[in-house]
């Protein structure tokens, strides 16, 4: 079914695929607080697979690139259906970065995903604060891939006497610094009060 749809976009790519810096990128909620990542992977890529429950609409806002970009309309809170189609896109195509951004209730998918990507993908997993603290992450690191998996922990933004949730600029320079320089976690502003 999709993997039908992914060997005849590969086909259509006009630039050639080793001038690119990721040949197949996925990601996985980045049409939100994440767009901003999500162009800058687009431009560096041969090809996005982008995982949303409604990519088309970010699609269509982009301006550039966008027959690069392969959208699947899945809710990870749908696990077969997600199951079947992120397995279907990991082997059918080589996908060397992952970025994920998957929230607290879809603890399964993520493990699909983590289980599923072949152990070459670099894959940039993104935490909400309130799913992980540092340390509860060193323990929840596959022993498989340490090297290939960078963990991204969003926390808050602290002034001398203010906190506040970290803008969407603030968490993609983040997530773009992680990519840039990927570790067993990357902390985006601050865990502690």
């Amino acid at each position: 079914m999709k993997s039908i749809r992914l060997k005849a976009l590969a086909s259509n790519q006009g630039q050639k695929a080793s001038s690119y810096r990721w040949q197949h990128a996925l990601i996985i909620g980045g049409t939100g607080m994440l767009a901003v990542v999500t162009q800058a992977i687009i431009d560096q890529s041969h090809r996005v697979s982008l995982i949303s429950r409604e990519p088309g609409r970010f699609v269509n806002s982009l301006r550039k690139n966008t027959s690069r970009v392969w959208p699947f309309a899945l809710d990870y809170h749908n696990i077969d259906a997600f199951a079947e189609a992120f397995a279907s896109i990991v082997r059918d195509q080589d996908v060397d970065l992952a970025v994920l951004w998957i929230h607290s209730s879809g603890q399964i998918a993520r493990a699909h995903a983590l289980a599923t990507l072949p152990s070459k993908t670099l894959i940039i997993d993104i935490r909400g604060s309130s799913q992980a603290t540092a340390q509860l992450l060193e323990n929840d690191q596959p022993i498989s891939r340490p090297e290939s998996l960078c963990r991204v922990v969003l926390g808050f933004h602290q002034d001398a006497d203010t906190r506040r949730w970290l803008t969407n600029r603030e968490i993609s320079n983040g997530v773009l610094a992680a990519i840039d320089d990927p570790r067993p976690i990357h902390i985006v502003g601050s865990l502690d009060p």
